[in-house]
């Protein structure tokens, strides 16, 4: 809550339930606890997707085990990872094996505004 303002966040705060709650679309910017600048947009297909780029969406591998040499040793890729992340939020009208284009959004966090 900001004190003072009466401003209670619902999903991380104990509040009143004598308020009626606004969705955060609809949410002023001053109010908001998080600013997103973009920085690049691009139009792609689904499976073009990076190892790298699978990373920055928070797709993280479980190690099988350990290669003497070259250490930790996984039987999937952050791709394929992805591609069942996908098809589990998004498979019923547009699954991974369709390749559809999608919209690449890149931003970063700014820094609060007091």
């Amino acid at each position: 809550m900001n004190p003072g303002l009466g401003i209670y966040y619902k999903a991380t705060e104990i509040h009143p339930e004598i308020f009626k709650w606004k969705p955060s679309l609809f949410m002023l910017r001053w109010i908001s606890r998080i600013t997103l600048e973009i920085t690049n947009i691009k139009v792609e297909r689904l499976q073009d997707i990076s190892e790298e780029d699978a990373a920055k969406e928070g797709i993280e591998l479980e190690c099988w085990g350990i290669d003497r040499i070259y250490g930790p040793i996984s039987r999937s890729t952050r791709i394929k990872e992805f591609g069942i992340l996908w098809n589990s939020l998004n498979g019923k009208k547009h699954p991974w094996s369709q390749n559809p284009w999608v919209w690449v959004i890149e931003f970063i966090k700014c820094a609060p505004k007091n």
